[in-house]
């Protein structure tokens, strides 16, 4: 049996997106309950728009796995608006530079590491960026 002793504060806490890292979310893990707080967000992940709070109980949480997807217009948005920053490195270093890092982040945002879970036969999905990792601790 898991137990773990996580109260959620913002060491727990993780970016949903590469681009906008102040928009944080959290799933935690206690001896009865997985608890999820995540942000809802439009445009590519830059605005909050709601938040998605849920709490199961682990004895009815059943089939439990991790997938990796990609977002190709994400992908291919941050492709274009890299490329147009490499175009504009000859007249604006500063512009050429800051399109290239939001290029990169939105290549980045693009591919999705994504966690799910059953809770009484409903599927429950969760989406995070690809650099997090779900640690659970016994």
């Amino acid at each position: 049996m898991v137990q773990s002793a996580v109260v959620e504060n913002d060491s727990d806490a993780f970016s949903v997106s590469l681009l906008a890292f102040w928009v944080k979310g959290s799933i935690t893990l206690d001896d009865a309950f997985l608890r999820v707080n995540m942000p809802n967000t439009v445009f590519f992940g830059l605005v909050p728009a709601g938040k998605q709070k849920d709490s199961s109980p682990l004895s009815g949480i059943t089939n439990v796995y991790t997938s990796k997807s990609y977002k190709l217009s994400s992908i291919f948005l941050g492709l274009l608006i890299a490329i147009i920053g490499v175009a504009l490195m000859g007249s604006s270093f500063f512009s050429a530079l800051i399109a290239i890092i939001v290029g990169v982040l939105l290549i980045g945002s693009g591919i999705r590491t994504t966690f799910n879970y059953e809770r009484s036969g409903i599927s429950k999905t969760i989406d995070l960026p690809s650099s997090k990792h779900i640690i659970v601790k016994n």
